[in-house]
């Protein structure tokens, strides 16, 4: 399951990769942070900040939990 809302104005992606109803939000690097479920420890999303900006400059962080996301392929096809 992946969602996806991207908010061009501010530059923010929203990602969600599992149900959030029941998560909890934590910063990680590089103004992105990483919601967990609360019960299970696992990734359920990511918000991450100046998205595109990171992206032209490749300077994005390799998302690998819980699955591969390749953001050329599985992300800006999305947003744009």
């Amino acid at each position: 399951m992946l969602t996806l809302n991207y908010d061009k104005h501010h530059d923010v992606l929203y990602l969600g990769v599992a149900d959030n109803n029941n998560s909890y939000g934590s910063d990680f690097d590089n103004n992105i942070n990483i919601f967990r479920d609360i019960d299970t420890d696992c990734i359920t999303g990511f918000i991450i900040f100046g998205f595109m900006s990171k992206f032209v400059t490749h300077t994005l962080p390799p998302i690998t939990e819980p699955f591969p996301i390749d953001y050329r392929n599985d992300v800006l096809p999305h947003i744009n």
